[in-house]
């Protein structure tokens, strides 16, 4: 060959291609690396396979990871994560040694999701803590190479509704028709409006199933329900509860680490702004023939106004 380092080019643009994030693009450099390498030795082969298994984790791959870590957790064995990983929950950083899964006594009911797109996991756990009491446990893994990267716990120990966290509805995991859904794009754009909708006050009124939607936080019914403790006297809808002045937004630091299509999930988390506190959003929505139909929020408040969500996200 012409150039007979030709595969070490493709090896680097392989790296790159990863590191932002184009898994397929990033695939089919190494294959070509390896197919133009006239002296590749097993090593390098092993190098290869590793590389592009770690590549390729597939949701199944994601879901397996997620159950792994959590079986460490409860065991309260060490987990492995990948060299200058970070570790938060509810906004700060921490370990895991110090985070809310040292006080799980068992997972009561649990839902999780994967997006192969973007290497991120999260599962939504009602837990049971000492005495019997209900606990609410958000966690997002990303994965990549193979290793945790990341680790976003939002986590309501205080305040989570047993009969609810105990019993996750059904309607979260289950799937959508084909007919019903709808596209990874559409699911992100309409979350996005959500999130925008809690900065101006206006809600999407045809991004709503408002006959059958309702929001709940950490179990406890805040739409649809009189005297609910969120938000106030008034019995309000998914709808009418963002219509209107309202002592919060914007809504900043807006991530969706997960889009799952098959089961019109969308998993977004922003950090909504008061006059002098903070609320960290960790929300799952269901999406039914391209309207919300449940909102699952663990909604953190922090006073104070100097706080950051955490993995890059803070302008």
């Amino acid at each position: 060959t012409l150039l007979p380092d030709a595969y070490r080019l493709h090896q680097t643009l392989g790296r790159l291609q990863a590191a932002r994030g184009d898994k397929s693009a990033a695939i089919e450099s190494y294959e070509k690396a390896l197919t133009l390498n006239p002296k590749k030795t097993a090593a390098e082969i092993r190098d290869f396979e590793t590389t592009t298994a770690a590549l390729a984790c597939s949701g199944e791959c994601l879901l397996k990871a997620m159950a792994d870590f959590k079986a460490s957790v409860l065991a309260k064995r060490p987990v492995t994560l990948a060299p200058n990983a970070e570790v938060r929950e509810n906004m700060g950083v921490t370990t895991l040694e110090k985070s809310a899964w040292q006080q799980v006594i068992s997972v009561k009911s649990s839902v999780a999701f994967a997006d192969a797109e973007t290497g991120n996991v999260v599962s939504r756990d009602g837990v049971e803590l000492a005495g019997g009491k209900a606990g609410y446990i958000s966690t997002r893994l990303k994965i990549g190479d193979g290793r945790i990267t990341e680790v976003e716990l939002s986590s309501d120990v205080a305040e989570a509704k047993a009969a609810y966290v105990w019993n996750l509805p059904g309607v979260l995991t289950a799937t959508v028709p084909p007919a019903q859904r709808s596209s990874r794009e559409a699911l992100g754009a309409l979350a996005r409006r959500y999130f925008q909708s809690l900065t101006d006050h206006r809600a999407v009124k045809a991004d709503f199933d408002d006959s059958r939607c309702n929001r709940f936080h950490s179990g406890n019914q805040v739409t649809n329900a009189v005297n609910n403790a969120v938000e106030g006297p008034a019995a309000l809808t998914c709808i009418t509860s963002l219509d209107g002045p309202k002592p919060w937004g914007p809504a900043v630091e807006q991530r969706f680490p997960v889009i799952d299509v098959e089961h019109g999930v969308v998993f977004g988390e922003t950090l909504l702004m008061f006059a002098n506190q903070v609320m960290f959003v960790s929300e799952i929505f269901k999406v039914e023939n391209g309207r919300i139909v449940h909102i699952d929020n663990i909604g953190i408040v922090k006073p104070g106004l100097d706080h950051t969500t955490g993995f890059g996200t803070r302008k």
